[in-house]
């Protein structure tokens, strides 16, 4: 038997239409609450805060 080694992607980024949905599911947040945290991301460095897995 044979196994291959495949290097893995890093899952896309999230639209914001997906980030709410899958936010509103998980967590019970409004499309507001969502905004206002994305909003709140936004300009600041990816390394002051952890990525979608």
């Amino acid at each position: 038997m044979k196994t291959e080694e495949k290097a893995e992607q890093p899952p896309l980024p999230y639209n914001l239409l997906k980030l709410q949905a899958e936010a509103s599911e998980k967590f019970k947040m409004s499309p507001k609450e969502v905004m206002e945290i994305t909003q709140n991301l936004k300009g600041r460095s990816p390394s002051d805060y952890l990525q979608p897995q």
